[in-house]
């Protein structure tokens, strides 16, 4: 049975936003999961571990001048693992209150907004493509 990918394209539309409006940001996704089955998705997971994967990181991580944000970002109707609730506690009592839980590119923007992260779109209109990235 295939498992079908419902928050890796609105994933990737956000990042292809991101590098957008945000162009001297640093933005980057660090892969924590695997889609390989039995013994060699085990071992995957260990070297990812042993290397220093933390169980929870968020799916974006964006450097600005005004700091550090985290994106976590949910297909409609998605909710929050344990671990990505213990890696939010863990960032707010390190100081860090810049996480969120996003569905879309409007609440990535209303997100960054609250933050008072500024970006840059050109004018009222970014224009991304429906499919693919925007290098």
């Amino acid at each position: 049975m295939t498992r079908t990918d419902r928050e890796g394209p609105i994933q990737r539309a956000i990042v292809s936003w991101l590098k957008v409006v945000l162009p001297d940001a640093i933005i980057h996704h660090s892969p924590a999961e695997t889609r390989r089955p039995g013994r060699a998705g085990d071992v995957e997971r260990a070297m990812n571990a042993a290397n220093g994967v933390l169980p929870g990181f968020p799916d974006v991580f964006i450097r600005t001048r005004w700091g550090d944000c985290y994106l976590e970002v949910k297909a409609p109707g998605g909710s929050l693992s344990a671990s990505q609730k213990a890696f939010r506690d863990k960032l707010a009592a390190l100081g860090c209150n810049r996480f969120a839980m996003v569905r879309s590119i409007d609440e990535a923007r209303d997100t960054l907004a609250a933050w008072g992260i500024q970006t840059r779109e050109a004018g009222s209109l970014v224009r991304l493509p429906v499919r693919g990235v925007v290098r």
